[in-house]
């Protein structure tokens, strides 16, 4: 629907290079969203997970790899691997099937 009014794509490309500048470059935040004039407040706002799982506040050097950073939980909401609410990876039930599926397997054939 917004695409037949490319007026009001551009009030929102203008109004998010503004807040990214304000925060030299970073990503738009939650607290940004109230102080937005285009982006109606029942709007919805997507996460973008890779910028939440290369966190430096949450991962300590989240570029490399690193198996041992998960000797201890994440933090709760910061390792949303199949995302969330509505736009939750179809493949979420599929990967927890062939898990459990692999680890009878597993079980029933060790010896």
């Amino acid at each position: 629907m917004l695409l037949y009014f490319v007026s009001t794509l551009n009030f929102f490309q203008v109004e998010n290079m503004e807040i990214r500048s304000a925060n030299k470059g970073g990503f738009i935040a939650l607290d940004d969203i109230p102080n937005m004039k285009y982006t109606a407040k029942t709007h919805i706002v997507v996460v973008w997970l890779r910028s939440l799982h290369n966190d430096p506040d949450h991962y300590d050097d989240p570029l490399n790899f690193n198996p041992d950073r998960w000797d201890k939980p994440a933090k709760p909401g910061t390792y949303q691997v199949f995302g969330g609410g509505h736009m939750i990876c179809a493949g979420n039930m599929l990967a927890r099937l062939q898990l459990t599926i692999m680890l009878h397997h597993l079980s029933v054939g060790y010896k």
